[in-house]
């Protein structure tokens, strides 16, 4: 079973200390699959520290990994596994219901 960790949807600034398209927000998922192909996905919104631009990427260099890297090192590695535990717990009760959502 693993987690797969995607980018949905990037908010920035137009212009923002001097530099043009700077990520503030991000809407990403978390999503957990099981060996039998049965998935969950959460849906997270990440603010992004804008307070030092040091090593600014430009937006059309950005890629999904990189904005979720970001996002996890804000999250740090506790912060990280609460999130995968909570998409697991999510998955495990989606099995082990009496009713779904078609």
């Amino acid at each position: 079973m693993s987690y797969i960790w995607n980018t949905q949807e990037i908010e920035v600034y137009n212009n923002y200390e001097e530099q043009v398209d700077v990520v503030y927000k991000v809407n990403y998922s978390i999503t957990k699959t099981d060996n039998n192909g049965n998935a969950e996905t959460l849906f997270k919104v990440a603010n992004i520290n804008t307070s030092s631009l040091d090593n600014f990427i430009a937006y059309e260099d950005l890629t999904s990994e990189i904005v979720i890297d970001w996002i996890k090192a804000d999250l740090e590695t506790d912060g990280v596994t609460a999130l995968e535990n909570e998409v697991e717990t999510a998955l495990s009760t989606m099995l082990n219901t009496s009713t779904r959502t078609l």
